[in-house]
């Protein structure tokens, strides 16, 4: 189980300290404005509006992960990055190509705006007016004060890995991404897949939930995963709905 990360501050809430369950969240380090706090979630952006302002590299990978979650995304720049201009082009993204204004924002209602120029003070002043409308705001100025940050993600399917060092180290947290993406390969988003087909079949007919436990410690001990990632899908498979057939467990055939 992971650390909890979030510490409960309300009046009648116990002191989780006293339980281990997590340590006082740290002072910002002085002199860096990093703090390491906040909560980690997973936003459903589906459908939702998003403004990116800013036509640079670091525009344009905002704006892939935003699309890669199926966001609504518009991007404010008076020039863009050739991958930008061709996503215009095919109607993926909508394009304002005009110098920031203020105004921007009226009527477009987004939930997360990116403040992406090269100016500190234009990307202060696209937080100031995003906020004005109940954006939330992330601004690429390490020094700014942000009301959420982008973490380092990599996907697997269903299987979804988000890191973050607040911070502190972008360095560092490529040289994780780099790790973590050789260990996790693509045969974990095949088992998770079966894995999310098999789900609802051990709910229904496995009643005892010890079970059922016992079934998923079967599968993820077994050598599953090693004959998926040496391309061995077939016998991965076979040992997948052995394991099933041992549990008793039926229509759970690919």
């Amino acid at each position: 189980m992971s650390t909890v990360h979030a510490c409960f501050r309300a009046a009648r809430v116990p002191n989780i300290h006293h339980f281990g369950l997590c340590k006082p969240p740290m002072t910002t380090h002085k002199g860096s404005g990093i703090r390491p706090s906040g909560y980690p979630v997973l936003l459903d952006l589906a459908g939702r509006a998003c403004v990116v302002v800013g036509g640079g590299a670091v525009a344009e990978h905002k704006v892939l992960g935003l699309l890669e979650a199926g966001a609504r995304v518009t991007i404010i720049s008076l020039t863009l990055t050739p991958m930008l201009e061709a996503l215009a082009q095919t109607g993926t993204i909508a394009v304002r190509k005009q110098v920031y204004e203020a105004t921007v924002f009226e009527g477009m209602r987004p939930l997360l705006v990116f403040a992406a120029t090269d100016s500190p003070d234009v990307n202060r002043q696209i937080a100031d007016d995003a906020r004005a409308v109940g954006a939330l705001v992330d601004t690429v100025d390490a020094s700014a004060k942000n009301d959420f940050s982008s973490m380092s993600v990599i996907r697997r399917g269903f299987l979804i890995i988000a890191f973050s060092t607040s911070g502190a180290s972008p360095a560092l947290a490529a040289r994780l991404r780099a790790v973590l993406e050789g260990v996790v390969g693509e045969e974990y988003a095949v088992l998770l897949d079966w894995l999310a087909a098999t789900r609802p079949l051990a709910k229904a007919q496995m009643m005892d939930e010890a079970q059922r436990r016992a079934l998923w410690a079967a599968i993820l001990a077994s050598p599953i995963l090693s004959d998926l990632k040496s391309g061995n899908t077939g016998r991965a498979r076979a040992q997948f709905d052995r394991i099933l057939n041992e549990y008793g467990l039926r229509g759970a055939a690919e």
